[in-house]
């Protein structure tokens, strides 16, 4: 007889998957709207809040060294912390 092993056929396995059912509730389109409006005003506090710690902690410096870093980095770090 001719051998049946296909090599392009995954592989077998004798794990049980359990499927489990929750109830989710998907957000309407105002909900995510209102959500992305609280990101971002988030976003922009943060960013006046570290701006402004910068500049009491460091001065002059401060805003010299906040007016090296390109814009995307600026963004980058704030989103990180």
């Amino acid at each position: 007889m001719e051998n049946t092993d296909n090599i392009y056929q995954p592989p077998d396995s004798d794990l049980i998957i359990r499927k489990t059912e929750k109830d989710y509730i998907l957000a309407s389109k105002w909900q995510r709207f209102f959500n992305n409006i609280i990101d971002v005003a988030g976003y922009y506090i943060f960013s006046i809040i570290i701006g402004v710690l910068l500049v009491l902690l460091f001065g002059q410096k401060g805003i010299e060294t906040i007016d090296k870093i390109p814009a995307i980095f600026q963004g980058w770090i704030v989103v990180l912390l």
